[in-house]
């Protein structure tokens, strides 16, 4: 079993090599290629990596990190409050909640398919038409707000959710391939009902509240809007575990995907909370703790297993890897690798930093017409 969690490990590992490719020529290409439309991208970069790369080099964790908490902290502003700046929310929406689920809730049911959700659709048009009417007459004030209220529940929470929960189902009945394909389609759904959540915490808590609350909130909307990303990397765990060159540690089922959402989010959330407050303190203090975090665990189970009564003996090494080949055992190790999995991203941040600084050293920066208006950090980060 062991075996199985070291070769899901290398499965993961290649595919974040071929992410890290992709991303890397397209850095590459947007720092080299002279194009208007990589304008952007290339601010972008050079605004955020500069600092990084022409501070010192005892500066330069700290500053790391800080870049890794603000680029999260900039995803959840963008994706999860609201801005004036991003119509592609309002347009999911519409498009999503609005357009398709109605049409095909009403295929499914043409199609011989419950038609619950066709008739939910129906009962909450009566209540907006309900809800319009009251407002315009003034009348029945106090049956106004709960209306409101269950509109909005209903419609920006409850049929996102429900949807959600169907199409899931039916992509844990199919091939893992095919699920992980379907998993960046049904994403969307958990999105809007994950950013329907946070307007809620943002309505129920308006403005700042006592400090202790306050980082409660905050807490919850990142762990909340680590969900969806937390889903694709679940689905993609399930894709290398099956490729593995032993037995699968663990099987695509709701219970396994509930509770590797939920753990890779809460750590999403944990880790770039200790990050930030790593950054506010001493850095070495941060990685030391780290270190020895992926050193204890690794440690723990060797030394479990070195320290059992009679290991040497054939048949108590037998019996014991009957015990650690039970499925609690895999579900363990399963969900220890989604624990530590943000943890090693920004330890391949650092990496990626530290490496791209030093070939600035090797290819130095001597300004001059060729290199006008080419992104230079993103070439080093490419």
């Amino acid at each position: 079993m062991l075996l199985g969690f070291l070769s899901l490990v290398k499965c993961l590992l290649g595919a974040g090599a071929i992410l890290m490719a992709i991303t890397g020529f397209g850095f590459l290409l947007a720092g080299l290629y002279q194009a208007p439309y990589f304008a952007s991208c290339r601010v972008l970069v050079t605004n955020a990596v500069l600092p990084v790369m022409n501070c010192s080099w005892s500066v330069m964790p700290i500053r790391a990190n800080a870049l890794a908490v603000a680029g999260y902290q900039a995803y959840v502003r963008y994706w999860f409050r609201q801005s004036e700046n991003n119509f592609l929310v309002s347009g999911v929406f519409a498009v999503v909640v609005l357009l398709g689920i109605p049409a095909g809730a009403l295929f499914n049911a043409m199609r011989g398919g419950s038609p619950f959700l066709l008739i939910f659709l129906a009962s909450l048009v009566l209540v907006f038409i309900t809800l319009t009417i009251l407002t315009e007459t003034n009348r029945l004030r106090s049956l106004a707000g709960p209306l409101s209220m269950f509109l909005f529940l209903a419609l920006f929470i409850f049929v996102p959710g429900y949807v959600f929960h169907s199409l899931t189902d039916r992509l844990l009945s199919l091939s893992v391939g095919r699920a992980v394909i379907g998993s960046f389609l049904v994403v969307p759904l958990l999105y809007l009902a994950a950013q329907s959540c946070v307007l809620a915490i943002f309505q129920f808590f308006p403005g700042r509240s006592a400090e202790g609350m306050e980082q409660i909130k905050l807490r919850l909307i990142s762990i909340i809007a680590g969900l969806p990303l937390a889903y694709l990397l679940t689905f993609a765990t399930f894709l290398a575990d099956q490729f593995s060159e032993v037995q699968t540690l663990v099987s695509m089922t709701w219970e396994t995907l509930v509770m590797g959402v939920g753990v890779l989010s809460i750590s999403i959330s944990i880790t770039l909370s200790r990050v930030s407050w790593g950054k506010r303190q001493h850095a070495l203090l941060m990685r030391g703790s780290v270190t020895i975090l992926i050193v204890a665990v690794f440690g723990a189970i060797v030394a479990d297993v070195m320290t059992t009564e009679g290991y040497g003996t054939i048949a108590a090494q037998s019996t014991y890897w009957k015990q650690i080949s039970q499925p609690h055992f895999s579900l363990i190790l399963w969900l220890l690798l989604l624990a530590m999995l943000p943890v090693l991203v920004i330890l391949l941040f650092h990496g990626i930093l530290v490496l791209a600084r030093t070939m600035s050293y090797v290819f130095p920066n001597r300004g001059g017409a060729a290199n006008r208006g080419r992104s230079r950090a993103c070439v080093l980060i490419g």
